[in-house]
């Protein structure tokens, strides 16, 4: 299953910028994990992937571990830079709520 969404940047001087996503609660960003929550009790796990491209093929994180940052240049307008996240084929999970919390670091 396959998704998009967007991380939003400005900068009023038009700089360029790195943005690194943290390993999330699974440590890491290279092999991303949403673990469940609630439900009558917490286990399992959910295998899943952010990446910068469309393709699913540049894993997103912090530049270690065979990840990258998305880069660019932004001006005074909003520019959305475009997340592409994947949960791959796997063993069906135990019914329930999954979740990971990623925080997204932009540097100018």
């Amino acid at each position: 299953m396959s998704a998009s969404g967007a991380i939003t940047a400005r900068c009023t001087n038009g700089d360029a910028f790195r943005i690194a996503l943290s390993s999330g609660s699974n440590g890491d960003a290279a092999a991303r994990q949403m673990q469940r929550v609630g439900g009558g009790g917490a286990g399992g796990a959910v295998n899943d992937q952010l990446y910068t491209d469309s393709a699913e093929t540049s894993a997103w994180g912090n530049g270690n571990s065979g990840t990258t940052m998305a880069t660019g240049r932004v001006t005074a307008n909003a520019v959305p830079i475009k997340v592409y996240g994947l949960v791959p084929a796997q063993s069906t999970p135990m019914p329930g709520n999954y979740s990971d919390t990623i925080t997204a670091t932009i540097s100018f």
